[in-house]
């Protein structure tokens, strides 16, 4: 069974509803930290119904598809970097280069900086404790001996494939919020977003069909 289920219908007693919460408390707070609590019913455009199982208490909120959107997309980040325990800053860029080297690697450093969109500093700096706990090796790119080559060692694979599977397992229990009859929806919408997001000038246009 997901550990979230879908109810219909709103309570009947203004006692089983909760007050208005803060302005940071959102309901996308909630699904993310209570996820065997919470149920979500959503339609595009429309008010979101979030219900508790355990109180029966809803809570609607007004935001945008656009505004949900980046809201569940931020806290999803923020519950990956927890459940791979890359809480600070460095620790992140090295989770990044792990994750960039293990599907795309051998790469130069200059295109990890490209890929990832962080100053070369912090490149750098990550590419240096990586190097010392013994999870790449650096050499001379062939191709352009004025770069360096970065290639995974067998810890630093192992590693970045624990990683991976730790991660991909985070959000598999996250998706079992969303019922079985809008799975396949779901993931029809999610390649879609993949489509434009590696398409992103007019190209998309034509590419990524509906």
């Amino acid at each position: 069974m997901p550990a979230c289920e879908k109810h219909s219908g709103w309570p009947d007693t203004p006692a089983q509803r909760l007050p208005r919460p803060p302005d940071h408390f959102t309901p996308a707070n909630i699904l993310l930290r209570e996820l065997p609590s919470v149920a979500i019913d959503n339609q595009m455009g429309n008010p979101i119904k979030l219900v508790v199982k355990h109180n029966h208490t809803v809570m609607t909120s007004k935001e945008t598809t656009a505004q949900l959107l980046r809201e569940v997309v931020r806290l999803f980040i923020r519950d990956q970097r927890e459940s791979a325990a890359c809480m600070d800053g460095g620790q992140t860029v090295r989770c990044h280069i792990l994750n960039e080297l293990l599907r795309n690697g051998p790469l130069p450093q200059q295109a990890l900086v490209e890929r990832l969109g962080l100053d070369k500093g912090w490149i750098s700096r990550a590419v240096d404790a990586l190097s010392t706990e013994g999870s790449l090796t650096r050499q001379v790119n062939e191709l352009d001996k004025r770069s360096v080559m970065l290639t995974l060692t067998a810890h630093g694979k192992a590693r970045a494939t624990s990683l991976d599977a730790q991660l991909n397992g985070h959000a598999e229990t996250l998706l079992a919020c969303v019922s079985p009859d809008q799975q396949a929806a779901f993931h029809s919408a999610l390649q879609s977003l993949k489509c434009a997001l590696h398409n992103p000038d007019e190209k998309s246009r034509t590419t990524c069909q509906k």
